[in-house]
């Protein structure tokens, strides 16, 4: 079923997932910790933000996991 949203829905919503990301960004960060930020639903695009994230980790503060 097809859903329409009006602009000021969407707008709402765009709001939200920010507002959402800013919060889930500000937990990691209060644990230490590093997420992976993942932009694309693309295989390799999914690797690359997979490596990059492994290569900043192994690379900043010297710990081991």
């Amino acid at each position: 079923t097809l859903v329409r949203l009006g602009a000021a829905e969407v707008a709402a919503r765009q709001a939200e997932n920010r507002d959402r990301r800013a919060r889930l960004l500000a937990g990691f960060e209060a644990q230490a910790l590093t997420p992976v930020l993942v932009s694309s639903a693309d295989p390799e695009g999914i690797l690359q933000a997979f490596l990059d994230w492994n290569e900043r980790r192994a690379t900043s503060d010297g710990r081991v996991w």
